[in-house]
Order: C-alpha cells, then structure tokens, then sequence
C-alpha cells in the first residue's frame, strides 16, 4: 500500500526575498528504509514488517509528503491601495521508499524488488509532481493577483487562494491513490 500526505504551511506576511513568478525554491529528500528477504516470497513480508509508515493500523510501503509555504509582504502603494511584494514560495517534497540490503544477492529477490520499486518510486513521483502543480499554481496566482483598496483583505484572500490551491491537490492525489488502488494497477504490488 501506498499513503501520500499534502501538508500546508500558514503564509508569514513577512517575506524578504524578491520573487519572481515561477521561481518557486524546490528541495527533495528521500527517506530509505532497508529490508532483507530470504526469498522472493518475502518481501511482501519484510515491507510489511520494516515499513515505518503507518496509518489508522495500515501499513504502507511507500509516502509522500509535500509541504508548501509562501511568503510575502503587504505593501501600501501611492494611490492608498495594496500590493503583494517580495513574494516567495516553496515546496519541500519528503519520499519514504523500501531499499534492498545490500547483501541480497538472489536474483529473483532482487528482479521481483526491481519491478516492485520502480514503479512504487513512480507512482510515488507522480505525487511529488501534484505537489509541483501546486506550488507553480500558488507562485502563479500570488504574483497576479492585482491590488486592492484593504490591506488586511488582500492578505486574508492571498492566504485563501493558497490554502484552497493546496487542498484541490490533496483531493487530486487522494483521487490519484483511489483511481490507481494506492498504486496496484501501476504496478507497485508484491505478489
């Protein structure tokens, strides 16, 4: 099984870095975890057993989690209205994977793994990629949005706009995870 979580970071209104549409900061880190099969029949055993990633008492073989933030700053232009500047976004994109112990030397151990993990690791990229979506989605709509007379209310609808830009893509990868039975028809199952 597969789980993969949206987590949302709340803006900060005060961002210092210029942003530029489409210059979003990106940073990707994968989480090993190592079994040891004897046999090939095994390894649905030992990702059962070895997996760190639990949720309400199932166990998953693969996660992803991808957190957005974004930040920027409220400013009072000439004519009395407000602007967004110096906006900047971000995603940090987190897979937890399964790994063969290196001293696993049986062929068929190591072809079934094979064709377990790429596409496990595939399906788990099409999530980060949802996340990606979301992300350039954000930095897109954030940097167009156009000025407004209240301060307070241009802050409270560019914090909507991310919030519910986030929240379209969790549905989208639970809908993903639902289409695709957490990734079995793409091929991410050990027989």
């Amino acid at each position: 099984m597969i789980k993969k979580t949206g987590l949302l970071f709340f803006a900060a209104i005060l961002g210092s870095n210029a942003g530029i549409a489409g210059s979003y900061l990106q940073t990707n880190f994968t989480k090993y975890y190592t079994i040891s099969p004897r046999t090939a029949q095994d390894i649905a055993r030992e990702l059962n057993w070895r997996s760190p990633i639990h949720e309400n008492g199932n166990t998953f073989h693969g996660h992803t989690d991808w957190n957005i933030s974004w930040n920027y700053q409220v400013q009072q232009l000439p004519d009395g209205s407000c602007a967004l500047t110096n906006i900047q976004t971000s995603i940090e994109t987190k897979y937890t994977l399964p790994k063969l112990d290196e001293r696993i030397t049986n062929q068929d151990i190591i072809s079934r793994f094979n064709r377990f993990d790429k596409a496990l690791t595939k399906h788990e990229h099409n999530h980060g990629a949802n996340g990606l979506k979301a992300v350039s989605e954000i930095d897109e709509a954030l940097h167009t949005l156009t000025p407004q007379r209240n301060c307070r209310q241009l802050d409270q609808h560019a914090n909507q706009i991310g919030h519910n830009i986030v929240r379209k893509y969790i549905d989208i990868d639970n809908e993903y995870d639902h289409s695709t039975q957490n990734g079995r028809t793409e091929g991410a199952y050990i027989q």
